[in-house]
């Protein structure tokens, strides 16, 4: 092949976008068809189409400087590193793009009814122009991107963090007091607005290197049906599916909540997976409450937003996720977790009935440093815990929700007129609660695990997700980054219907 054939395949591939976009916006005349801040990977409809990881995935914001910057697409030199292997698979891909252009343009002529402003949410000609140039980027210095992602692989696989293959010692904080090597049985009890999506998709990763199996319920739906933990009505699990699963990391609560306890759930999910290790995510309420009304009511200003507080209706939104409407349902929900206990014999280490239901809280404002407690909580290696942000709707204006509608920028709690501000905190007093008892037990969990190279390990990772970041924002389309920056529809459109996923990573 020719070098000639680059231009010729970005040319079919202009061509495919604006057919594309013509169709899509025949079909879909009362969808909004805004353009996007390109934050978050496309992702299609999670009852429709789930696109796979080699798709139109672009994961970071652009300004209109780095978008000048892309634009600014030079022709390869007399020394470029473009070969007949390069352009044979630049074609395959694109042949494959194609294939997958048409499909999506059969389900929108099938299904251009109601769900139509669902599917079109993302697609705009843009992305498909971007992503050739991501495939001449990616055909022109296969080898410069293979040697980023080997040296981002060293330094994970050289962590000196990395788990230990030896049974536990109880009186070792290094060393898990759960699991010896790492296995994972897992229930993340994913909340509203927490950066819940990021862990989820972590854990998607972890299940996929690990071919561990994924309780599921519909293919790139985000929550298990509700009937199944509806303590008023008695849900029979099939037995085939006892003890039959090894991770949960799905929704089970609306965004205003849930009526069922977590005691109830525990049982429940005790069920699907033998044993489960149940940990959630909270957020600092007084920003939390201004997020969620942003992304689920979607007013266009902060006078409406202001409105909609004063109104009073939204309270104790995280605490209402976990079933909570009291004092006592918090105090009991954020007890210490007995498993995790420095003195727990090999039977206490399993869990117990006076165990809470969540035995670990993750802290959205310490993110990094949740995660590292969490890999030492499950020896797990520093791999299992690397993540791109995905879904992170409210960090600038003009982002789109799942339904095409625009998101306006989250205002912080600071900017808020004092009057607000003390609206916001009468609608949050059990969040509050919830927040600060989270916060403790971290801490005190921190001081368990500690043998004094916990402060490293947060510097260590975080210096390593530096080299990710840099890496994947500089080469969004190589496909590990691309696997990274998977939303929740799209990475649970790539598990199967068995509940198993395949592995892509830097290693």
């Amino acid at each position: 092949m020719s070098r000639g054939l680059i231009p010729s395949v970005l040319f079919i591939i202009s061509g495919l976008a604006c057919l594309t976009c013509v169709s899509l916006v025949y079909y879909g005349r009362h969808a909004s068809l805004q353009p996007r801040s390109l934050n978050s990977p496309s992702a299609v409809s999670s009852s429709l189409l789930s696109l796979s990881a080699s798709n139109l995935l672009l994961t970071t914001a652009e300004t209109p400087q780095q978008q000048q910057q892309q634009d600014e697409v030079d022709e390869p030199d007399n020394n470029s590193h473009s070969n007949n292997n390069n352009n044979v698979d630049l074609v395959k891909q694109v042949a494959k793009l194609t294939a997958q252009i048409n499909e999506l343009k059969t389900e929108l002529k099938e299904r251009a009814g109601n769900e139509a402003r669902a599917v079109l949410k993302n697609w705009m000609e843009s992305d498909l122009i971007a992503l050739s140039k991501h495939l001449f980027k990616l055909s022109s210095d296969p080898a410069g991107l293979e040697k980023g992602a080997v040296n981002i692989c060293k330094r994970l696989s050289e962590s000196p963090f990395n788990r230990v293959e030896t049974e536990p010692k109880l009186s070792g904080p290094r060393i898990s007091p759960f699991r010896a090597n790492g296995e994972s049985q897992i229930v993340f009890h994913k909340t509203h607005k927490t950066g819940s999506t990021t862990v989820s998709s972590i854990l998607f990763r972890l299940l996929a290197r690990r071919q561990l199996r994924m309780l599921r319920y519909y293919r790139g739906i985000t929550a298990l049906p509700r009937e199944w933990f509806d303590q008023t009505k008695a849900y029979k699990i099939p037995e085939a599916n006892k003890h039959a699963f090894n991770v949960s990391l799905l929704h089970i609560s609306s965004p205003r909540g849930m009526t069922n306890t977590m005691q109830h759930v525990r049982t429940v999910f005790r069920q699907y997976i033998d044993n489960p290790f149940i940990f959630s995510i909270v957020r600092d309420p007084k920003q939390h409450i201004l997020s969620w009304i942003c992304y689920f009511l979607v007013p266009r200003s902060p006078a409406q937003l202001g409105n909609l507080l004063r109104q009073r209706q939204l309270k104790n939104l995280q605490a209402a996720d976990f079933g909570c409407y009291t004092q006592d349902c918090v105090a009991a929900l954020t007890a210490p977790a007995k498993r995790l206990a420095a003195n727990a014999s090999a039977s206490a280490s399993g869990g117990s009935a006076s165990d809470p239901a969540v035995q670990f809280f993750m802290v959205t404002e310490r993110f990094d440093e949740s995660l590292v407690l969490l890999r030492r909580i499950m020896n797990w290696d520093m791999q299992d815990i690397t993540y791109l942000k995905v879904l992170d709707s409210h960090a600038f204006s003009g982002a789109v929700r799942y339904d095409g509608r625009i998101i306006m920028e989250t205002p912080t709690f600071a900017s808020l007129p004092v009057a607000l501000q003390a609206v916001v905190k009468e609608l949050t007093p059990l969040d509050t609660m919830l927040y600060e008892r989270a916060n403790a037990r971290l801490d005190e969990l921190i001081t368990l695990y500690d043998d004094g190279t916990f402060k490293d390990e947060v510097e260590h990772f975080q210096s390593i997700q530096t080299d990710i970041r840099t890496f994947c924002n500089a080469n969004r389309f190589y496909p590990a980054c691309t696997w990274y920056a998977l939303s929740d529809t799209a990475f649970l459109g790539e598990v199967n219907a068995t509940g198993f996923a395949k592995p892509m990573s830097f290693c």
